[in-house]
C-alpha cells in the first residue's frame, strides 16, 4: 500500500511508493526526489540493502543501489546504517568514503551520530550533509530526554555583535523582515529548499550554495548569485559580487511564481497513480 502524507505547503512525504523512481524524477525533477538507502551487515554476505523498515534483505550492496539511483536521476541519497542507528557509535565512515567517491550527487550520512565531531568526520569522508535523531533527543550519558536543544541562551552567546537572534517569530513578522532584506543568504543543501523561494516571492534576491535545489531555483544575476563551497571565503566572495549587481525586484518575485503549482501537481499525480493501485 502506498501512503502519502501532505505535511504542509512546502513538503510532501511519500512512503512505501509503488510508482517508479524514474516516474517521480520525470514529473517533479531530480531536486525533488531523495532516495533513502537503508543497509546493514549480514553474517555471510557483507553489507546489503534492506527494505520494508529494515525487515527484508535484498541481494544488492549499498554501492550498487546508490549508483542505480543516481542513474535513475534522484537528486540526493540518504545513507543510513541500520546497525548504528540510535547507538551513538558514530557514522560508518568507511561506507561513506566508498559511496561518496563513486557518486556525483549529494550524499547524506545517517545512523550513529553522537556529537558534532561525528559530523566533521562524515564531511571529511565525503558526505555532503549529516542526519541525526537520537543525538538531539537524548542527553548523554544517561540518555535523558532533551526538551530543547540547543538552548536559546547558548545560541545568543556565540552570536557576534553584528548578528541579532530573533527567536520564534510569527509569519507576518518573517514576511516583513524578508521584504525589507537586501538579500537572503542560504548555505544549506536541500533537495528543493522552500525558504529561498519564499524570499524570492518577497522580491528579495538570494545568495545561495550552488548545490541541491538552489542550483536550479537561483539563477545567477536574475534572482540571486551562487557560491561554490560552504565556506566563509566563498560566501564573502559571493556577497561582494552581489553588491556590484542590480536586481529587478519584480522579476525576482516573478521567478518564484512558477513553483506555486508544485503541491497541486504533486497531489494530482499521486491521486492518479493511487487509482491504479487500489
Amino acid at each position: 500500500m502506498k501512503k502519502v502524507i501532505f505535511v504542509d505547503d512546502s513538503k510532501t512525504v511519500l512512503m512505501t511508493a509503488q510508482m517508479s523512481v524514474k516516474e517521480l524524477v520525470d514529473n517533479f525533477g531530480s531536486q525533488s526526489v531523495v532516495f533513502s538507502l537503508d543497509y546493514k551487515k549480514t553474517l555471510f554476505s557483507g553489507y546489503k540493502v534492506f527494505i520494508k523498515s529494515g525487515t527484508q534483505k535484498t541481494k544488492f550492496s549499498p554501492l550498487e543501489i546508490a549508483l542505480k539511483m543516481e542513474n535513475l536521476g534522484v537528486g540526493e541519497i540518504i545513507l543510513n546504517d541500520i546497525d548504528r542507528d540510535g547507538t551513538f557509535s558514530g557514522y560508518n565512515i568507511d561506507m561513506i568514503k566508498l559511496i561518496s567517491s563513486k557518486l556525483n550527487i549529494p550524499l547524506i550520512a545517517s545512523g550513529g551520530a553522537r556529537n558534532l565531531n561525528d559530523f566533521k568526520l562524515a564531511k571529511e569522508a565525503g558526505a555532503s550533509g549529516c542526519a541525526a535523531g537520537a543525538m538531539f533527543v537524548y542527553h548523554m550519558p544517561h540518555r535523558a530526554v532533551v526538551i530543547s536543544y540547543p538552548k536559546y541562551e547558548e545560541i545568543k552567546k556565540i552570536a557576534k555583535s553584528n548578528i541579532k537572534i530573533l527567536g520564534y517569530q510569527y509569519d507576518e513578522v518573517l514576511v516583513d523582515y524578508m521584504q525589507r532584506a537586501k538579500a537572503f543568504v542560504y548555505a544549506a543543501i536541500e533537495d528543493f529548499g522552500i525558504v529561498p523561494i519564499e524570499a524570492m516571492a518577497c522580491g528579495t534576491p538570494v545568495i545561495a550554495l550552488d548545490n541541491g535545489g538552489t542550483a536550479e531555483t537561483v539563477c545567477e544575476g536574475l534572482n540571486g548569485v551562487h557560491f561554490k563551497k560552504q565556506s566563509q571565503s566563498a560566501i564573502i566572495e559571493a556577497v561582494n559580487r552581489f553588491e556590484n549587481l542590480e536586481f529587478d525586484y519584480e522579476k525576482v518575485r516573478e521567478s518564484s511564481l512558477k513553483y506555486t503549482f508544485f503541491k497541486e501537481k504533486f497531489r494530482e499525480f499521486v491521486d492518479s497513480r493511487c487509482k491504479s493501485f487500489f
